[in-house]
């Protein structure tokens, strides 16, 4: 079995770069408001939610992907 089906058959998507881009584009988000990112994986959402300014709750039950998000956000209040 491929690694992308077992990631699919697990409900996993890794979102994009430009996906991520698109998606907080088209959102409207401004900078301060408070979103919520379930299933944060690698921060690909996150990023661009930062980015944006908005004050972000990353919310990622795989283990190992949650220590990323902590490593990679290290420096931001997410």
């Amino acid at each position: 079995m491929s690694g992308q089906r077992s990631r699919r058959q697990r409900g996993w998507y890794p979102l994009t770069d430009d996906w991520a881009a698109r998606i907080v584009a088209e959102s409207g988000v401004r900078s301060g408001e408070f979103v919520v990112d379930l299933g944060a994986g690698h921060g690909a959402l996150t990023a661009h939610l930062v980015a944006a300014g908005a004050r972000v709750l990353a919310v990622e039950l795989h283990p190992g992907r949650a220590r990323h998000l902590r490593s990679r956000f290290a420096e931001e209040d997410v």
